[in-house]
């Protein structure tokens, strides 16, 4: 949990300066829909994140490759079939959580399909409205722009630490998307697409309906109670410091 903080803090400390750090299909709609970003870069932005998406799971799975078939051998995981899933979410976002839920009947009774998408619905409200607190000019208690993203970091830890076991908390259809077509390739084939419980969706859409709800609630009910700006105070002529000549 502390990696994905670690993970979302430096990569916005690159990117910030460059794109705005638009790593999230969730954050761009959002940004969009309430007129923070300019609808004629959405879709190249998010393309770039697909592809980005993509890339990166492509590097770890060459990085990392030599570890996947010794795994599903001594798990008697036959890629591509029903417990696949349990190598496979190293790309993919599954429902239940298959290494700390489980992917027996029980397990998808605890957590219905429903469940999870209310995970990544609400665990992407909170992201994308911290993100328009985090950077509200009138937010006295917003922090320096140097440290924006370790708080953003934070803020991804408390929400990975809570939705995990239920969704793997994608809370960035990119994140999910692209990754999940780099492991069809691989031979995961139905265990990524639709998924074993067709819930391929799922990571993808509700963070988009997620990051626009939170628009809403942010300029609809968190803004306007925010105090307006005021001029800057009057200083008396006698507590002026003053300057020599």
């Amino acid at each position: 949990m502390l990696m994905w903080g670690c993970a979302v803090a430096i990569a916005v400390y690159v990117g910030a300066a460059i794109s705005g750090a638009h790593y999230n299909p969730s954050v761009t709609i959002a940004m969009a829909v309430w007129n923070r970003f300019p609808w004629k870069r959405v879709v190249p932005y998010i393309l770039s994140q697909l592809v980005g998406a993509f890339g990166a799971a492509l590097t770890l799975w060459i990085m990392f490759r030599g570890f996947a078939a010794p795994f599903e051998a001594a798990n008697k995981i036959v890629r591509g079939e029903f417990g696949s899933q349990l190598s496979g979410m190293v790309f993919a976002t599954y429902i239940p959580n298959p290494a700390a839920v489980g992917m027996t009947p029980l397990a998808y009774a605890q957590v219905p399909l429903y469940v999870g998408f209310m995970s990544e619905f609400i665990g992407t409200m909170f992201l994308v409205l911290m993100i328009f607190v985090l950077i509200e000019e009138r937010n006295d208690l917003k922090p320096h722009i140097t440290f924006f993203p370790v708080a953003l970091g934070v803020v991804v830890i408390a929400i990975v630490s809570i939705t995990a076991p239920l969704s793997m908390t994608s809370l960035n259809g990119a994140r999910d998307l692209g990754p999940r077509f780099l492991a069809y390739l691989l031979g995961w084939g139905q265990m990524a697409f639709p998924g074993p419980r067709g819930e391929f969706w799922i990571p993808t859409v509700a963070p988009i309906l997620g990051g626009i709800f939170a628009g809403f609630v942010y300029n609809k009910i968190v803004l306007p109670l925010y105090p307006k700006k005021s001029a800057e105070p009057i200083v008396a002529a006698e507590s002026k410091p003053s300057v020599s000549a």
